[in-house]
Protein backbone atom coordinates (compact mmCIF):
# COMPACT_ATOMS: atom_id res chain seq x y z
CA UNK A 1 0.00 0.00 0.00
CA UNK A 2 2.76 2.38 0.98
CA UNK A 3 4.79 1.53 -2.12
CA UNK A 4 1.84 2.14 -4.45
CA UNK A 5 1.11 5.58 -3.03
CA UNK A 6 4.81 6.51 -3.20
CA UNK A 7 5.01 5.56 -6.89
CA UNK A 8 1.85 7.56 -7.66
CA UNK A 9 3.26 10.69 -6.06
CA UNK A 10 6.55 10.23 -7.88
CA UNK A 11 4.76 9.89 -11.21
CA UNK A 12 2.99 13.18 -10.52
CA UNK A 13 6.23 15.11 -9.91
CA UNK A 14 8.52 13.32 -12.34
CA UNK A 15 6.71 12.94 -15.64
CA UNK A 16 9.02 13.18 -18.66
CA UNK A 17 6.21 12.81 -21.22
CA UNK A 18 4.06 15.47 -19.58
CA UNK A 19 1.05 13.23 -19.06
CA UNK A 20 -0.08 14.63 -15.75
CA UNK A 21 -3.34 16.53 -15.73
CA UNK A 22 -1.98 20.02 -15.12
CA UNK A 23 0.34 19.97 -18.13
CA UNK A 24 -2.32 18.32 -20.28
CA UNK A 25 -4.78 21.09 -19.39
CA UNK A 26 -2.20 23.75 -20.23
CA UNK A 27 -1.58 22.13 -23.62
CA UNK A 28 -5.32 21.98 -24.34
CA UNK A 29 -5.84 25.65 -23.52
CA UNK A 30 -2.88 26.60 -25.73
CA UNK A 31 -4.37 24.66 -28.66
CA UNK A 32 -7.77 26.24 -28.11
CA UNK A 33 -6.21 29.71 -28.14
CA UNK A 34 -4.47 28.93 -31.43
CA UNK A 35 -7.74 27.74 -32.91
CA UNK A 36 -9.57 30.86 -31.74
CA UNK A 37 -6.96 33.12 -33.31
CA UNK A 38 -7.40 31.57 -36.76
CA UNK A 39 -10.32 31.36 -39.13
CA UNK A 40 -11.01 28.05 -40.86
CA UNK A 41 -9.33 28.97 -44.14
CA UNK A 42 -6.20 30.27 -42.42
CA UNK A 43 -6.07 27.15 -40.28
CA UNK A 44 -6.03 25.05 -43.45
CA UNK A 45 -3.39 27.24 -45.11
CA UNK A 46 -1.08 27.46 -42.12
CA UNK A 47 -1.16 23.82 -41.04
CA UNK A 48 2.29 22.29 -41.11
CA UNK A 49 2.14 18.59 -42.01
CA UNK A 50 5.52 17.66 -40.53
CA UNK A 51 5.12 19.17 -37.07
CA UNK A 52 1.30 18.91 -37.04
CA UNK A 53 1.05 22.47 -35.75
CA UNK A 54 -0.28 25.82 -36.89
CA UNK A 55 2.37 28.06 -38.43
CA UNK A 56 2.56 31.87 -38.14
CA UNK A 57 -1.15 32.13 -37.66
CA UNK A 58 -1.35 35.37 -35.73
CA UNK A 59 1.11 37.10 -38.05
CA UNK A 60 -0.92 36.30 -41.18
CA UNK A 61 -4.09 37.62 -39.57
CA UNK A 62 -2.37 40.93 -38.79
CA UNK A 63 -1.06 41.10 -42.36
CA UNK A 64 -4.55 40.56 -43.77
CA UNK A 65 -6.00 43.24 -41.50
CA UNK A 66 -3.30 45.71 -42.57
CA UNK A 67 -3.95 44.96 -46.24
CA UNK A 68 -7.68 45.51 -45.75
CA UNK A 69 -7.02 48.82 -43.99
CA UNK A 70 -4.75 49.99 -46.84
CA UNK A 71 -7.45 49.19 -49.40
CA UNK A 72 -9.98 51.13 -47.33
CA UNK A 73 -7.73 54.21 -47.17
CA UNK A 74 -7.03 54.02 -50.91
CA UNK A 75 -10.77 53.93 -51.65
CA UNK A 76 -11.40 56.88 -49.36
CA UNK A 77 -8.69 58.96 -51.05
CA UNK A 78 -10.16 58.17 -54.50
CA UNK A 79 -13.60 59.30 -53.34
CA UNK A 80 -12.08 62.48 -51.97
CA UNK A 81 -10.35 63.19 -55.29
CA UNK A 82 -13.61 62.75 -57.17
CA UNK A 83 -15.37 65.03 -54.70
CA UNK A 84 -12.70 67.73 -55.05
CA UNK A 85 -12.70 67.43 -58.86
CA UNK A 86 -16.45 67.94 -58.82
CA UNK A 87 -16.09 71.04 -56.65
CA UNK A 88 -13.40 72.49 -58.93
CA UNK A 89 -15.59 71.93 -61.96
CA UNK A 90 -18.47 73.63 -60.18
CA UNK A 91 -16.30 76.69 -59.57
CA UNK A 92 -15.28 76.71 -63.22
CA UNK A 93 -18.99 77.29 -64.01
CA UNK A 94 -19.80 74.04 -65.78
CA UNK A 95 -23.40 72.91 -65.85
CA UNK A 96 -24.64 70.61 -63.09
CA UNK A 97 -25.31 67.78 -65.53
CA UNK A 98 -21.70 67.72 -66.72
CA UNK A 99 -20.45 67.45 -63.13
CA UNK A 100 -22.80 64.58 -62.31
CA UNK A 101 -21.85 62.79 -65.55
CA UNK A 102 -18.14 63.35 -64.90
CA UNK A 103 -18.23 61.98 -61.37
CA UNK A 104 -20.55 59.04 -62.04
CA UNK A 105 -18.47 58.09 -65.07
CA UNK A 106 -15.29 58.05 -62.98
CA UNK A 107 -16.86 56.59 -59.83
CA UNK A 108 -20.03 54.61 -60.51
CA UNK A 109 -20.74 54.18 -56.78
CA UNK A 110 -20.28 57.84 -56.02
CA UNK A 111 -23.40 60.01 -55.99
CA UNK A 112 -22.74 63.22 -57.88
CA UNK A 113 -25.57 65.07 -56.14
CA UNK A 114 -23.51 65.38 -52.96
CA UNK A 115 -20.86 67.37 -54.80
CA UNK A 116 -23.43 69.80 -56.14
CA UNK A 117 -25.04 70.26 -52.72
CA UNK A 118 -21.77 71.58 -51.28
Amino acid sequence: MLVASWSMTMSWFHDPKGNNTKQRLLRQTRKEKEKRNCTDMQRVNNYDQKTKKLVQCRRTIHALKAKKQMRKHAKQSLWLKAYNNGKEMLHESFSDLVIVAFITQRMPFFMGQYCIAD
